[in-house]
């Protein structure tokens, strides 16, 4: 068996399989494959549960700069992830990212401090800005715990 995309086309990897449809997405299922599905692939951005599987993470990061795609990796706690931007050789790492869930319902990624990039999936690729999606640090913890707390109710339901 092999990853497939949104539309059923193979994308390499074996052993993995990605839902059939888009329109089932929302910030609670991105939340749930980061912690425990196999994998999804949302255009150009590949999402998956973190590996410490060293061959396995190479074997998506190969695959991800084949196709030019960038990287959302999440630990199994739900609070830890990565994200990889491809390049034409190589995936830029930025770890310990957190999710972010806005009262509006938009996903993002913020890094560990108040300070870098922040990651969301638009029009089927990752998007970095530098503007935060919050207006202070009680709204930045708010939406970490809007987050957590959807990723709580998956996991256990």
């Amino acid at each position: 068996m092999h990853i497939t995309s949104l539309t059923h086309e193979p994308i390499g990897i074996a052993a993995m399989r990605a839902p059939a449809t888009l329109a089932a997405l929302d910030a609670a299922s991105l939340l749930t494959t980061l912690a425990r599905k196999p994998l999804l692939r949302i255009g150009q951005v590949l999402v998956a549960p973190a590996s410490d599987d060293l061959a396995a993470r190479a074997e998506l990061e190969r695959s991800a700069i084949d196709q030019g795609c960038d990287l959302i990796l999440g630990h199994h706690d739900g609070v830890s992830i990565l994200v990889g931007m491809s390049t034409y050789w190589m995936v830029l790492w930025h770890r310990d990212y957190r999710a972010f869930l806005s009262e509006m319902g938009e996903l993002w990624f913020l890094p560990p401090v108040a300070s870098g990039p922040c990651f969301t999936i638009r029009d089927g690729r990752l998007d970095a800005m530098m503007e935060p999606p919050y207006r202070d640090e009680a709204d930045r913890q708010a939406g970490i715990a809007r987050a957590q707390s959807v990723h709580l109710a998956r996991m256990e339901g």
